[in-house]
């Protein structure tokens, strides 16, 4: 008889929530709060960043958006200048054994 009793209250259920008549007694704790953590999670996901956050936050360099041909050239240049400057660098750099002579570095 309970088995019974349980089908009917599903079929109620059922029939409640094809009409639109749920009533929050009849739905679980546990499916609010999945409710709710799935309206939050919609909430924060929804939201954009602005572009002065995505700048401040190091996304994309400065015064990328009121001109980002002319900051991708720039970003560009600079890179190559400190590419070429390393090259030119680098060989000339002392090593182990010479910092070592010097006593710049220990033994």
């Amino acid at each position: 008889k309970s088995n019974n009793n349980n089908t009917d209250k599903s079929q109620q259920q059922q029939l409640k929530q094809q009409n639109g008549l749920i009533n929050h007694n009849d739905i679980n704790s546990s499916e609010l709060e999945l409710e709710e953590i799935q309206r939050n999670l919609d909430r924060k996901f929804k939201r954009r960043k602005s572009q002065l956050e995505i700048e401040q936050q190091g996304i994309v360099p400065p015064n990328y958006f009121n001109d980002p041909i002319t900051t991708t050239q720039n970003m560009h240049y600079g890179h190559e200048m400190v590419s070429s400057n390393l090259e030119e660098w680098l060989p000339q750099r002392s090593t182990k054994h010479d910092l070592e002579l010097r006593n710049i570095v220990p033994h």
